[in-house]
Order: C-alpha cells, then sequence, then structure tokens
C-alpha cells in the first residue's frame, strides 16, 4: 500500500496507474478504481468488499473528487487490512496538507508528490505523437509561461491538439505554429467577442459555437429556435426587408464552406465563444439545454451534426459541474424518439470520459442496469456505452454491468447485451473473466 500526497495538477492519478500496472503489465489486471459507491442517503461510502487475491486497488479521496477524508479514517484502515491479507496493492490519493487526518499506519505510508517538470512532460507528448521538433519547446517564452500553471492533464490536452494541428497542416509550419493554435483553442474567448456585438448577432454567434459545421439553413432555423428560446423580442421588420442572412453571418466572421456548411473563420474560436457565453449567462443555462433537445430532436439534421451538438453542450454542462443535467437528458433522450438514442449515448460517453465524472458515469449506468425493466431504448443505449466505451477503459465493469443487462425483460436488450459479452470473450484478457462472471 502507498499514499500518494499532492496539489491539484500533479499529476497524481496518472502515477497511482503507473505504480500499479507498469508498462507492459496492464493486460495482467485491470485497476478497480470504484470502491467509492452511494450510500442509501446519497453519500459517498466505501466498499467493504474483501479484495481479490492479487487486485489493484486506486482511491481518489482529493477534494477535487469532492471528499473530506476525516470520516474516511477506520474504513481506510479496514481496506488497508483487507487488501494486505489479499495479497493486493492500494494505493490512495490525498491531498496535500491531509496526511494528518489519517491513521499512524497509512501515515507511515505516505509518499510527497511533487509536480513534474511541465515543459518535459509536454516534450515527452509531443513525442509520442510524432510531432517534429518537440525538444524546442523549452525555448518557446510564450508556451513557457503557461506550462507554469498547467495541470498535467491540460498539458496532455494541448498536446493533443497540437498532433492535430500538425497534422491538418500538413507538417507544413514550426512546433511553435502547431502549438500556438492548440493553446488558442483552449483558452478564454476575449471580452470583446461578447461586448462588441448585441441581439440578434449574440445570438448567431452563440448558435454557430454549438452547431459549426452544419448547414447554412441550419444554423438560421437554429437561431431563430435560440431567440424564441431566450424570450428575445420579436422582431416586427417583414423577413424580406431584413438583412440577407449571409450578409449577417459575414459580419459575425462565419463563412460558408463545401455542402454550404458554416464554419467559423478563426480556428478554435467555436469552443472559446462556447465557455465565454456560457460564463457569461448562468441564468441561461436552462435555456441553453431546452434549445439543445429540440436541435437533438430536429431529424433534418443528420446524425453526425446532431452527435457534435450533443457533445458540445455536454463539454460545457460538465465544465460548470453539472453533470446531473447531463446524465438526466441520458435518460429522457434514450426514452424521448428512438432518433435521439444515440445522442444520449453521446452525453453518457462524454461523462465516462471526464477526469471528475467518470465515476459517477460508471455508478450511473451500474444501478440502472440492475433493473430488469429498463425502457428498450435506454437499455439498448447503456449496452452500447458498455460494449464501445466502458470495455476499452474498464473492461471488469462493462462485464458486470453488460450481465445484468442480460437479464433484462426487454429481448432486444437481453439480446444485445449478450451478443456484446460474447464478442468480449473473444478477446483473451477477458475470456476467463467472463466465464467466472457468468
Amino acid at each position: 500500500a502507498v499514499v500518494l500526497s499532492s496539489a491539484p495538477g500533479d499529476g497524481a492519478r496518472t502515477a497511482a496507474l503507473m505504480v500499479l500496472a507498469p508498462e507492459g503489465e496492464e493486460v495482467d489486471g485491470d485497476v478497480e478504481d470504484d470502491l467509492v459507491g452511494t450510500g442509501p442517503e446519497g453519500q459517498p461510502v466505501l466498499s467493504g468488499a474483501t479484495p481479490e487475491e492479487g487486485g489493484r486497488l486506486l482511491v481518489d479521496l482529493t477534494r477535487e473528487s469532492g471528499f473530506s477524508l476525516t470520516p474516511w479514517r477506520d474504513e481506510l484502515e479496514g481496506l488497508r487490512v483487507r487488501a494486505h491479507r489479499a495479497g493486493a496493492s492500494l494505493v490512495v490519493l490525498v491531498d496535500r496538507g491531509d496526511e494528518d487526518k489519517l491513521s499512524s499506519s497509512l501515515r507511515d505510508l505516505v509518499v510527497r508528490l511533487h509536480r513534474p517538470d511541465p515543459l518535459a512532460v509536454l516534450a515527452k507528448h509531443l513525442d509520442s505523437r510524432n510531432v517534429p521538433d518537440f525538444s524546442t519547446v523549452h525555448a518557446l517564452q510564450g508556451v513557457r509561461a503557461w506550462a507554469r500553471t498547467a495541470t498535467m492533464g491540460e498539458i496532455e490536452e494541448v498536446a493533443r491538439r497540437t498532433s492535430t494541428e500538425c497534422r491538418e497542416a500538413g507538417y507544413a509550419g514550426t512546433v511553435e505554429d502547431w502549438l500556438g493554435r492548440a493553446l488558442e483553442a483552449g483558452e478564454a474567448a476575449p471580452p470583446e467577442d461578447l461586448e462588441s456585438v448585441k441581439g440578434r448577432a449574440r445570438a448567431i454567434l452563440l448558435a454557430t459555437s454549438l452547431m459549426e459545421g452544419v448547414p447554412v439553413e441550419n444554423l438560421a432555423v437554429g437561431v431563430d429556435l435560440l431567440l424564441s428560446q431566450v424570450s428575445f423580442p420579436e422582431d416586427g421588420t417583414p423577413l424580406l426587408d431584413r438583412p440577407g442572412f449571409q450578409d449577417e453571418l459575414r459580419l459575425c466572421g462565419i463563412e460558408t464552406r463545401w455542402e454550404r456548411r458554416v464554419y467559423l473563420t478563426r480556428a478554435g474560436r467555436a469552443r472559446m465563444l462556447r465557455s465565454a457565453f456560457w460564463d457569461a449567462h448562468p441564468r441561461l443555462h436552462a435555456s441553453f439545454g431546452q434549445w439543445v433537445d429540440t436541435l437533438v430532436a430536429d431529424r433534418s439534421l443528420s446524425p453526425v451534426d446532431r452527435d457534435r451538438i450533443a457533445e458540445r453542450w455536454a463539454e460545457q454542462t460538465l465544465r460548470i459541474a453539472n453533470h446531473r443535467e447531463v446524465l438526466e437528458r441520458v435518460e429522457g433522450w434514450s426514452r424521448q424518439r428512438r432518433w435521439t438514442a444515440p445522442q444520449a449515448a453521446v452525453l453518457l460517453t462524454s461523462v465516462l470520459r471526464h477526469d471528475r465524472y467518470g465515476r459517477i458515469g460508471r455508478d450511473f449506468i451500474y444501478s440502472k442496469a440492475r433493473n430488469p425493466g429498463l425502457p428498450s431504448e435506454f437499455g439498448q443505449v447503456l449496452v452500447a456505452v458498455c460494449a464501445q466505451e466502458l470495455a476499452a477503459t474498464h473492461p471488469e465493469q462493462a462485464i458486470v454491468r453488460l450481465h445484468l443487462l442480460a437479464g433484462n425483460r426487454e429481448t432486444a436488450v437481453s439480446d444485445a447485451a449478450r451478443a456484446e459479452l460474447a464478442t468480449l470473450s473473444t478477446q483473451s484478457p477477458l475470456y476467463l473473466k467472463i466465464l467466472v462472471r457468468v
């Protein structure tokens, strides 16, 4: 057992996973990191189950995960004893300064994790993605200033965007150019983007930031729906006397490209605008959600366009720490219409991939899968997400949830779950685990 003490952004979770599953040993056993569940009154509780022999256990009790360490003192000591008896490995993550709240036996196991050199981490990520001249990042003044306060997760995300920029540019340019565009794509929108536009132009910018890539006709409808949703005063000017929509788009820095699809002229501006609008108008978050409900149900938009809209809305809603609204829509969109079920799966996948809410998403699937009376469309969404997303990151948990869904009373759900379990059984590391489970 080891307790890793760290500050936010130090990369403690990555370090824990490397301790539990060193390179080359990842397939020997999955890291079990869902030991924290929900009690009968909604409070977090630590699992009292006996660990498997040779198991790999990870418990994250940092304040970023929403936990207070003091009530967990005795439960953690009990888990340490059970892990020791089972010959399991245990890593506990705590915040720097919380070490004194642990039992004496765990205090002796504390290792203080220090923040690695952020530029070295960035260079390593760029190298792993085959970005040329990655070693020169230490000399880039703007990058050095940004890296001083960036978290390890933010550094990895910027490296991923840099790799994308590099490939899309056909490797033309320098690492400074690609990094600059990657950083721009992740920055908050400058205040003038909102202050310099008013009324309908502001609605056009917000709609485009969420709907970028859709045909211009769909954007025009989306703008009108948004104005109606936020109760914008009705414009009495006859339609033919109003400015042309293409003229309005040009004034907002939006262009129409191939297949009449609309894009903001500056790369990365759409994401910046979304963040700025969500931050500037917290009282409109519910209205934004209802607007997205209408867009996702609009069958004149292609499934791919509806997927992008759902993913972008989920990104902002999770960023403002409102995961409950995302999970409510997962169920609502699944039950509402057959053609919105794929977008429900997009929302649930976004939750599972989120550093902070992934565990909550897995708990959500588990609690729903235990109900044998789930409606067919909702159950099939859970099966698809377990098979396509959860199986890649937490295969043992995917097996448990698919096995529960295989007992659903709806034939379409149970048959789909059994088929996915059979598919997973063709992967040698999972074959025995599925046999043990069933």
